[in-house]
Parts: C-alpha cells; structure tokens; sequence
C-alpha cells in the first residue's frame, strides 16, 4: 500500500492560549532561546497573551551567542525579565531542557518555549 499523505503543518502564533473556562487566568512564564535576533517583540506577545487570560509573570531569555555581555534581571510592567548567559549547545531543545532543570521547582502553570526566530513572527510582520 502507498504511503498517507502527512496534513499539512500549521503553525500556531504564541498568543492561541490554550482552551479556559470563561474569567480563567492562568499563570504563565516564557522562555526564549536567543542568539543574534532582536527580541522587541515579546511585550507585544506579553500583551496579546494577557488579553486571553495567561498572565505571564517571568520571561527568561537565554543569550546563546554573546549578544549579552552579562546577565541582569529587570522588572517591566509586572513581568521579570530576566537574562542568562548560556553556552551556545544543543540547539533550543538543550536551552528548554536546561530551563525545566533549574527552574523545575519554580515552573509555573504554564510554560511557553520560543526562539529569538519564528515562521510566525516573519510573516506576521511581513
């Protein structure tokens, strides 16, 4: 027999929060893994997330590629903000792992992995 043709992939903008109970607010942090790209775009993403009810409280970036030359925290409009420096191995899946490790105490309900990059982003923005 022939081979099923596989459905076409659909990618899934960062603001489709999941499925809530009407007045649902859930807990959320975002993590990214970043190496040369700008990141200007993760209040607008912040943003659009609260407006569906996931509050994201904590957002994590990962500089991979020495765009950062410290690692600092700031606090903006209620969110953290908070930079490490990582080694730049494993691709995102080792930054996400590494995340989960550290922080698997203090992870919050819900936990949103991204790149510095995205399919999604550039044709939004295109």
């Amino acid at each position: 027999a022939g081979c099923l043709a596989a459905p076409k992939a659909v990618w899934q903008p960062l603001s489709t929060p999941p499925e809530l109970a009407p007045g649902t607010r859930v807990r959320a942090e975002l993590v990214v893994a970043k190496c040369t790209k700008n990141v200007d775009w993760l209040a607008e993403e912040v943003e659009a997330l609260k407006q569906e009810g996931v509050d994201v409280d904590r957002v994590t970036i990962y500089a991979k590629c020495g765009g950062a030359k410290a690692a600092l925290a700031t606090t903006r409009d209620g969110v953290v903000v908070e930079t490490r420096l990582a080694p730049n191995v494993g691709r995102c899946d080792e930054t996400y792992a590494r995340h989960m490790r550290d922080r698997y105490d203090d992870l919050r309900d819900l936990v949103l992995f991204a790149k510095d990059t995205s399919v999604y982003r550039e044709r939004r923005c295109a």
